[in-house]
């Protein structure tokens, strides 16, 4: 059973290659590992396996349902103040440990846009309906809640970082503010200022492409 299942997934993933070259199956193999260390996917995927949870399972489209998938980005943007008041903390491993937990944060928000928008309909063996979405407004709205947390998130970052100590949180939210929405730019950037405005870019991107997917689909009146 399970020598069937290997063939099947390895003959999937030769799809790929064949389908979208080196490339593409190169990065959807790594965003594939990097999902199993993705709390929120982990979550996510509790409906699937744990009878107890089939209440957030639609079996007729063999998906969880959005209700389920909109708790765990809830959960998730929920923690946003617990990591800036660690990283706010006077004590050095508490403020590790907020900036621990913002940067995982915004890799675990950036790497569920990436899965959704390009590569979980490539997933072997996957059925055409299982690799559609709900709904891209849903997308949209996720999107613009996760551009509007990051910008709190880096702002816990920039709390701990050693060139930039000592600096207060308005101030670290401030300069947040300014890197993501491109309004102003450090005259000495750290590597953090580049890594924002580029995950800001990225969720702009999405939003404006996605608000263009839903306006264009929506019917006009004949």
């Amino acid at each position: 059973m399970w020598g069937t299942r290997i063939t099947q997934y390895m003959w999937g993933l030769g799809d790929i290659l064949r389908k979208h070259g080196w490339i593409v199956l190169i990065l959807y193999c790594l965003t594939e590992a990097l999902s199993y260390l993705s709390i929120g996917h982990l979550i996510r995927a509790v409906p699937r396996c744990i009878r107890q949870f089939r209440f957030a399972f639609d079996l007729h489209n063999d998906k969880v349902k959005p209700g389920w998938q909109d708790a765990v980005a809830i959960g998730l943007l929920l923690l946003t103040p617990a990591a800036i008041d660690l990283a706010s903390s006077h004590h050095p491993n508490e403020a590790f440990w907020g900036r621990l937990l913002a940067s995982y944060l915004i890799a675990d928000a950036l790497l569920y846009h990436v899965r959704v928008l390009w590569f979980d309909d490539l997933k072997p063996r996957i059925s055409p309906v299982r690799a559609q979405v709900w709904s891209h407004r849903r997308l949209l709205f996720v999107a613009l809640a996760h551009y509007a947390q990051s910008i709190f998130l880096f702002g816990a970052v920039f709390l701990t970082i050693p060139q930039l100590q000592p600096i207060m949180l308005a101030r670290a939210l401030t300069r947040s503010f300014s890197n993501a929405t491109l309004l102003s730019f450090p005259h000495t950037p750290t590597p953090t200022d580049i890594i924002q405005v580029s995950v800001s870019l990225f969720f702009i991107a999405i939003s404006i492409a996605t608000m263009a997917s839903v306006a264009y689909r929506r019917q006009e009146t004949e």
